[in-house]
């Protein structure tokens, strides 16, 4: 089935804009070309302007990018090199796919069986659809880069509510800062949750021996409360970045193991049809205290940090939670008593 499309098309003459009308027609997507391991679709684009003339361009598609482990059809790469080894190089237990920067889209196969003995079949390309990079696939020979739409080519990505070609719109952007008093070592701390639905969550803390710890809230016989994210290091910060969306509730935990204050700073965004869960009532202010009085009597100064908790568990929440009651100040007056002169 063709879809047209109708457009204008400007033409410019003796400094007049004349528009003619020109049709685009888009052919349906062909079958994916493998059913797992990486396969293309494509369909075919054509541009008809006012005199008759047409021109068209085949559009490609990534389809089917999904492992086949666990099924009888082995992805493309390492079903060729599984035929390369039971041609010529029987000898050999195992022939495995191998990535050569250089040659990604050739055939290039790898045996632990003789020193690291390897391969590249460079009259090969690997079949189109063949995962070359995380973002890129193999077409005739070179490994193409596509985009969030699965087109081949295509520069569309996710914005930061993980929508595909969007302007991030959709949702809104949660941001602040925890700071949280260790004073036991050896013990898991709970540092807040992160609503479910939440995308592009990032967290930093200043590297020290405490150990970050994130988890699912909820597990099932069927799923996981595992999530997936990136750990990494840069300059004197420890960064964890969770695309999302988020399944679950995902905890935030410390695995303590230097005692004293350790700041976290976050930024999360939640879609803007998603209303804080549950009654504003369950969330309160607390206030800790930051180290000690300034003075030992006279009346000094002790600072707190203050963090928005949901009630009923302790868990810290953003500050948006506890949005309708009055903030504290992060300051308060102690060691009032009268100073006695000896």
């Amino acid at each position: 089935m063709r879809i047209k499309i109708a457009m204008l098309i400007p033409v410019y003459l003796a400094f007049k804009v004349i528009y003619f009308a020109a049709s685009e027609t888009l052919d349906d997507w062909s079958l994916c070309s493998r059913p797992c391991g990486g396969g293309v679709a494509f369909r075919e684009k054509c541009t008809t302007a006012a005199d008759g003339e047409s021109v068209c361009v085949e559009d490609l598609k990534v389809c089917n990018i999904e492992s086949c482990e666990g099924t009888p059809n082995p992805d493309a790469w390492s079903e060729m090199c599984e035929q390369k080894r039971t041609e010529r190089y029987q000898q050999l237990n195992n022939f495995a796919p191998l990535l050569i920067e250089s040659e990604m889209c050739r055939l290039a196969c790898f045996s632990d069986d003789q020193d690291g003995l390897y391969k590249i079949f460079e009259d090969i390309q690997l079949p189109d659809g063949t995962q070359c990079r995380e973002d890129a696939v193999c077409v005739q020979g070179t490994c193409q880069s596509f985009g969030c739409d699965g087109i081949v080519g295509s520069t569309s990505s996710n914005d930061v509510c993980q929508k595909c070609g969007r302007d991030g719109s959709t949702c809104t952007k949660e941001e602040g800062q925890i700071t949280i008093g260790v004073t036991e070592t050896g013990i898991d701390l709970d540092v807040m949750e992160i609503p479910e639905g939440s995308t592009t969550i990032e967290i930093r803390k200043p590297k020290d021996k405490n150990i970050f710890a994130i988890e699912g809230s909820r597990q099932t016989e069927d799923r996981s409360s595992s999530v997936d994210f990136e750990y990494s290091e840069e300059n004197d910060l420890e960064i964890i970045r969770i695309p999302g969306p988020t399944r679950d509730i995902v905890s935030v935990l410390l695995r303590s193991a230097e005692e004293g204050p350790v700041t976290m700073k976050y930024t999360y965004f939640i879609p803007n049809d998603r209303k804080t869960e549950g009654n504003q009532s369950e969330y309160s202010w607390a206030t800790t205290p930051l180290g000690d009085c300034s003075v030992r009597c006279g009346g000094g100064i002790q600072n707190l940090m203050i963090n928005c908790i949901k009630t009923s568990t302790g868990l810290i929440y953003t500050d948006s939670y506890c949005a309708d009651k009055v903030k504290p100040s992060y300051q308060r007056v102690c060691n009032t008593n009268e100073c006695k002169i000896r």
